[in-house]
C-alpha cells in the first residue's frame, strides 16, 4: 500500500497490488521518503486519525444522549485500544477504515440532507481504502431505504464510485 505514495515521484512498481489506494495516497505528500521514514510516516499518520477516532467517539456517544460515564468509557477504549494491540506498530487502514465508520454514523445521526449525501460519498470512497468498506456502503443503503433517504445518499455515493472507480482502475488495485 505505500507504493501509491510514490506515485508522483517515478514508482511504477504497482503491478498486481493486493491493497486499495486511498490509503497510500493519502502519504503521497511524504512519498519521497525511504521505506522505513515512510513507514514512520503511516504509523505518524494513523496517530493523527487514531486521534480523530477519539473525538468521533465521544462525539458519536454525546449525540446518542448517553449518560456522561458512557460518553468517558466510549473515549478511553477509543484512546488505548490502538496503543494496546499490535496494530499500533503497523501502518495500515484499519484505522481509516474505523475512523470513517464512525464519520458515517455522525452523519446518519445528525440526519439533514447534506449529512445523507456525504455519508454515501464517504461510504463509496471508502472501497477505495479496503474492499471490506463494500458492507459499510450496504448498510448505508439499508439505512437510506428505511429512512426513505435513498436518492440523498445516491446522489452523494455517486461521485465516490466514480472517483473509487478511477482510482482503481489506474492502480490496478
Amino acid at each position: 500500500y505505500l507504493s501509491f505514495s510514490r506515485i508522483l515521484f517515478g514508482n511504477s512498481e504497482i503491478d498486481d497490488v493486493a491493497f486499495h489506494p486511498i490509503y497510500g495516497l493519502l502519504l503521497t505528500p511524504v512519498g519521497w521518503l525511504d521505506g522505513q521514514s515512510l513507514h514512520t510516516s503511516a504509523l505518524l499518520l494513523n496517530s493523527v486519525l487514531a486521534g480523530l477516532i477519539v473525538y468521533c467517539a465521544v462525539r458519536f456517544s454525546e449525540r446518542l444522549r448517553a449518560n456522561r460515564m458512557v460518553v468517558y468509557t466510549c473515549g478511553t477504549i477509543a484512546a488505548l485500544y490502538p496503543a494496546s494491540t499490535s496494530a499500533s506498530r503497523i501502518g495500515w487502514a484499519e484505522t481509516l477504515i474505523t475512523l470513517i465508520v464512525l464519520v458515517i454514523a455522525l452523519l446518519l445521526a445528525k440526519g439533514d440532507t447534506f449529512s445523507w449525501c456525504l455519508s454515501g460519498l464517504l461510504a463509496a470512497l471508502g472501497v477505495a481504502v479496503h474492499p471490506r468498506m463494500i458492507v459499510s456502503m450496504v448498510a448505508v443503503y439499508l439505512v437510506a431505504i428505511c429512512c426513505r433517504r435513498f436518492k440523498h445518499v445516491s446522489w452523494g455515493a455517486l461521485p465516490g464510485l466514480v472517483i473509487t472507480t478511477i482510482l482503481l482502475s489506474v492502480t490496478r488495485a
